[in-house]
């Protein structure tokens, strides 16, 4: 008895050691680089590195009826404050579109989504602006959504049948060869199928039912279509 006692109390003042050093050694000025992008060399040099990294885990952009869904997942950051979603016409010149509150979980994953409503006949990027709650910040990859106006040509790319059990027929209405790659996310922005390689079959029958987003990958050019994978 004397024993758990005396483990209790020495694990309740490692918590709070460990809650003085986040709140008085974990400032910016503890972090290098403060103001630029946080990599993860320059995060391993810190004694904050557990505290202030925040991993996201996806991030991808869909059209949805002349709209673009911006979608990501995050991996567990207690210091995670928000995130800046900015946008651009030619990868260069950045723009702050909006800003999304971000959640702190101990552990386990984070989904967001925001709705871009302003879309062009052009290509056009998009990047996260990642702040934690000491003001340090880092950015995403950069991704880019093509246009998601109806007029505008694209290459007829059909999945059938759709909604299916498991198993799609691609199919494209032109002399146009059949995907170079193709990638399949979830609704919450997973990745959950990759195919370098040109086919005519996906098989999705593994996975739970649910709404799935097709990136195919054709002449260069990425078509997104929508499916639906439902019980038999």
């Amino acid at each position: 008895m004397k024993r758990t006692t005396f483990i209790i109390r020495r694990v309740i003042c490692l918590l709070i050691l460990s809650f003085i050093a986040v709140k008085y050694y974990c400032t910016p000025s503890a972090i290098k680089g403060t103001g630029a992008i946080i990599t993860a060399q320059t995060l391993a040099k810190t004694s904050c590195k557990d505290v202030v990294s925040l991993t996201i885990d996806s991030f991808i952009g869909v059209c949805s009826d002349q709209q673009i869904i911006l979608k990501w997942v995050t991996l567990s950051g207690i210091t995670n404050d928000h995130f800046v979603v900015e946008k651009s016409d030619d990868d260069i010149n950045w723009t702050e579109l909006a800003i999304v509150a971000g959640s702190s979980p101990l552990s386990g994953k984070s989904s967001y989504v925001f709705i871009d409503t302003e879309t062009k006949n052009t290509i056009v990027y998009y990047r996260l602006k990642h702040i934690n709650t000491f003001s340090n910040f880092s950015y995403s990859t950069v991704i880019d959504v093509s246009s998601c106006n109806k007029n505008a040509t694209e290459e007829n790319l059909t999945l059938y049948p759709n909604p299916s059990i498991g198993v799609y027929n691609l199919s494209i209405s032109s002399d146009s060869a059949l995907p170079e790659s193709i990638e399949i996310f979830n609704d919450s922005g997973e990745k959950v199928y990759q195919c370098s390689n040109s086919q005519s079959v996906i098989d999705l029958s593994k996975n739970p039912v649910g709404l799935y987003f097709v990136h195919a990958t054709v002449n260069e050019k990425t078509i997104i279509r929508k499916i639906i994978l439902k019980k038999d």
